[in-house]
């Protein structure tokens, strides 16, 4: 849940492609801190499923899963539950390995256990 944190893993160039959206860095951590407030009891687990090293590049390939309760509309808390597959490339330079591209798959997100549209 700690967004300064978080964010030292990732290039200042960083960007983002998901649910047929491109975001910066920018709008990447903006959108993580608003969600980061409104869960708790996250458990968010990342496993690497490939990885290749070029040269200063690796390529990894992780799936995803986080689940935690949220507050709704409602005000009230439900459980929230995220999978994924995600291609990241990441790149060593001066501040240490840092991921410089994201492009994420197979994203699929429950609501209190009924899926939620993907939104773009």
């Amino acid at each position: 849940k700690d967004a300064k944190k978080f964010e030292t893993g990732f290039a200042d160039d960083f960007t983002a492609k998901a649910q047929g959206r491109t975001r910066t860095r920018k709008e990447l951590f903006r959108d993580f801190e608003m969600q980061m407030n409104l869960m708790s009891d996250v458990k968010w687990t990342q496993k690497i499923k490939t990885f290749d090293l070029t040269g200063n590049v690796a390529h990894v390939t992780i799936d995803t899963e986080l689940k935690s309760k949220i507050v709704g509309q409602d005000n009230k808390p439900h459980d929230f539950h995220l999978t994924s597959k995600t291609k990241n490339d990441w790149i060593k330079g001066p501040k240490g390995w840092q991921v410089k591209y994201s492009e994420t798959a197979d994203l699929k997100m429950e609501f209190d256990g009924k899926p939620m549209p993907n939104r773009g």
